[in-house]
């Protein structure tokens, strides 16, 4: 028992003497005659904290920055549209007679909904010829090429390389083409 008494004091006694050589946590500079309570290392744990926060959010702003205007890059193909509108509960039906050729050196596939209402997809052969063909098209999306096509505006979407004309005003296909594509180019 006398042992562990000993020892215990022994022990407290190098701390105190080591606490009052060095102090609680306080170093002075003789060179500058200053004295670092601690103060300067949560400083610089907070210095460190904030460039590790500025690295993060630069990481993230680079990944945004590259993939940004990826969904205008992909392959999108009329069989697509047709199976994202069947996905959402809708009928197409292919309609063979209706083509109309408005953007010129495309692949044209023309839709009709269960109402009667006309689907027109375009696809180009790359991002670039379909953003040629969006300038195109009149602000009032009357008119396509400085050619008068519609009297009523229809939708205009876009996804990868296709274009997708609705030239429907049912709102549950709107909203299904505004969930898929987005809001309408024009």
């Amino acid at each position: 028992m006398k042992y562990k008494t000993i020892l215990a004091l022994s022990l407290t006694a190098m701390l105190t003497v080591g606490v009052m050589i060095t102090g609680c946590g306080n170093k002075t500079d003789n060179s500058t005659n200053t004295t670092d309570n601690g103060n300067t290392a949560t400083d610089k744990l907070k210095e460190s904290a904030d460039k590790a926060g500025d690295a993060v959010k630069d990481g993230a702003e680079a990944v945004k920055d590259s993939v940004e205007g990826v969904g205008n890059a992909i392959k999108y193909t009329a069989i697509d549209v047709k199976n994202d509108i069947s996905k959402a509960g809708r009928d197409l039906k292919e309609s063979v007679d209706s083509k109309k050729d408005y953007f010129a050196g495309t692949t044209e596939t023309d839709y009709t909904s269960e109402d009667g209402e006309l689907i027109r997809v375009y696809e180009f052969k790359n991002s670039a010829d379909a953003d040629a063909a969006v300038k195109k098209i009149s602000s009032d999306g009357l008119t396509i090429d400085g050619n008068a096509v519609y009297t009523t505006k229809p939708h205009y979407y876009r996804k990868g390389d296709t274009i997708v004309i609705y030239e429907g005003t049912n709102d549950a296909y709107i909203t299904e083409f505004n969930t898929l594509y987005g809001n309408p180019l024009i």
